[in-house]
Formats: structure tokens, C-alpha cells, sequence
């Protein structure tokens, strides 16, 4: 038995894909197709409704394709040549997986992807390849079966805490020569490695309350500390650039207590420092 679907329903269930006109030699089982080249067997599973002619208004179900040629079913009469028509697609998209290969099924015709791996299974013969910016020096990124990184080629991973990893990050240019270690502490943090010879800046308060310079202005330096001894009774202040008060916004350093800049950011100021008694002895280093 065979019935008539309306367009506004076609287009609630199929995709519309194309347009055609119907070739010579059309039968209610099979529509020639004029002027088109079709992929065998893409339209498998779809429709096809004509527009005008002699089959005008009816839907037929596509059962195969070739290139020329649409095999139908359900149709009443026979399509004339140059008749026109409208082919749908099924609103589905049918996958299925097949080892080593993702095969996607669309209209009846295999579409393969590329190699794919199974959690839990076999890793996959082809890797993941890395590499510079121009392609070249390429090497495979190895996982294992659960997708986890198994190969660190040639560098050690480090934990917060743990010691310093004996394979360092290298950096180096865009070419991949002069290739330097990038040192880190032990929480990550890059670390910048400067040598020389530390300036003793330690003294004494040559009078109470009364602000006296500890540091001049120095544009090369890479280290500055400064310690209020434990032995002290009495609370040393510094500042930067403007003259140290025994008060906010100066630095107060209780006894035992020092300030120290060696990494990151280190002040060029002239360095202030203070204390209310004459005498009170400090420990300073500059480098």
C-alpha cells in the first residue's frame, strides 16, 4: 500500500540535500537521473519527492543508488524525463567503531577516520608527534592504555618540597642551539644565579632617633640585607629613598628579625635606617 506525504512533512523527518530532473527511460522503480553524478549508494535509506510531471506530489523511498540512476519503492506512476524532484536524506547519522578505524555511516557509505585507541586497550600505533614551529625534529609523544604520559624524554618532574630535579628545563633560541638550564627552587619558581662579593654595610646608630644612611642609590645591586641582632632591646626601622621614621611606612624589624631582597625584585634606593638608641648595632649586606 502507498500514500501521499505532504512536503511540510518530508521536511519534518528528511534533510533536504538536492535538486534534480528526472532522465529517459524513468519507471516507478527507477529514476535516471539527467545531468548529475551521484556517490553509489549515499542516498540509501532517503526519499525522493517530485514537483511536477506525471508523479507530481508523490514520495518514493530510496532503496539503492548508483551514479546515474535512484532505485525507488512506493511509487504509483512512473516519473517523465525532465520532470524535477527533491532527494532527502534520513535526519541520522549512523556510527559505527571497528578497530583501528572510526567508520561513520552516512546514507549507507563508509566515511573512515582516523586511528582511534580504546581506554584500557592497546596503545595506538600511531602517536601524537611534536615538534618546532617549522616542522621539523619531530618526536612521538608516548601514553599509556588510561592516555597518561609515559615518556619525559630527558627531563625529571619535581614536587613542591621535593629536592631540586637533576634534569633541568633548557631554553634556548628559536634554532635549538645554545641551550641554557632554566634553575627553579624546589617550589618551581625560576631562579636567577648571580655571584660576586658581598659589601659589609653594618654598623651602628650614630644618634638616637635621628634617621642615617644605611645604602647610597646602587643600579647594580643584586643582594640587600639587613638584621636587627637578637641581642637587641629595641626595634630597628628602615626605608627606602626617603629618610627613615620609627614609624609607619618604614620597615620595623624587631630584634632577630632582617629584611632581605635577593630574587625577583631588588630595590636601587638609598637605604635609611633608624633606631632610638645611639649605638644600636645592625647587620647590613649589599651586593
Amino acid at each position: 500500500m502507498s500514500r501521499t506525504v505532504e512536503l511540510s512533512d518530508m521536511v519534518r523527518v528528511y534533510h533536504a540535500f538536492f535538486v534534480g530532473q528526472v532522465g529517459t527511460g524513468a519507471t516507478d522503480a527507477v529514476v535516471p537521473v539527467q545531468g548529475k553524478t551521484y556517490v553509489p549508494n549515499a542516498w540509501n535509506g532517503g526519499a525522493i519527492y517530485f514537483l511536477n510531471g506525471t508523479a507530481q506530489g508523490q514520495t518514493g523511498a530510496i532503496s539503492t543508488n548508483t551514479t546515474t540512476q535512484i532505485n525507488v519503492t512506493h511509487l504509483t506512476s512512473a516519473p517523465s524525463q525532465g520532470d524535477k524532484f527533491i532527494l532527502y536524506q534520513p535526519a541520522q547519522v549512523n556510527v559505527t567503531v571497528s578497530s583501528p578505524q572510526n567508520v561513520a555511516q552516512i546514507g549507507g557509505v563508509a566515511v573512515p577516520g582516523n586511528p582511534i585507541g580504546t581506554v584500557g586497550g592497546a596503545s595506538p600505533t600511531v602517536a601524537q608527534l611534536i615538534g618546532g614551529t617549522d616542522g621539523t625534529d619531530l618526536r612521538a609523544l608516548n601514553v599509556d592504555a588510561s592516555g597518561v604520559l609515559t615518556t619525559k624524554t630527558g627531563y625529571a618532574e619535581g614536587q613542591p618540597g621535593s629536592a631540586t630535579p637533576a634534569n633541568a628545563l633548557f631554553i634556548g633560541g628559536t634554532d635549538g642551539t645554545d641551550l641554557r638550564a632554566l634553575a627553579t627552587d624546589t617550589l618551581g619558581r625560576q631562579v636567577t644565579t648571580a655571584t660576586g662579593t658581598l659589601t659589609n654595610r653594618s654598623g651602628t646608630i650614630t644618634a638616637g632617633g635621628t634617621a642615617q644612611v644605611l645604602m647610597a642609590v646602587n643600579a647594580s645591586r643584586k643582594y640587600l640585607l639587613v638584621q636587627n641582632p637578637s641581642a637587641a632591646t629595641e626595634s630597628l626601622w628602615i626605608n627606602f629613598t626617603t629618610a627613615a621614621v620609627e614609624s609607619q611606612p618604614s620597615i620595623e624589624l624587631t630584634p632577630g628579625q632582617g629584611f632581605l631582597m635577593e630574587a625577583g625584585f631588588i630595590s636601587t634606593e638609598a637605604v635609611s635606617v633608624i633606631a632610638a638608641t645611639t649605638g644600636h648595632a645592625f647587620t647590613a649586606k649589599e651586593g
